[in-house]
């Protein structure tokens, strides 16, 4: 089996990685006392995070986040 490039890990791990930048800013926001946190949190959760999960994420990911995996919505 040959090595995984940089490229096919980034994505493959897409929807990781999306939320967990989502999180590293909407916390470090918190701890510098700037008041859009709240807004970006909501919005990297409900938006962000489940549009990377529809864009590069396997079938797994999509049936969490949209129901059926067959396209069916």
């Amino acid at each position: 089996m040959a090595a995984e490039t940089p490229q096919e890990r980034l994505r493959n791990n897409a929807t990781e990685i999306a939320a967990v930048v989502v999180t590293g800013i909407w916390m470090a926001a918190l701890f510098a006392g700037v008041g859009w946190w709240l807004g970006f949190l909501l919005f990297g959760y409900i938006v962000v995070v489940p549009l990377i999960a529809l864009l590069y994420g396997d079938d797994d990911d999509r049936t969490d986040w949209w129901g059926s995996a067959d396209g069916d919505w």
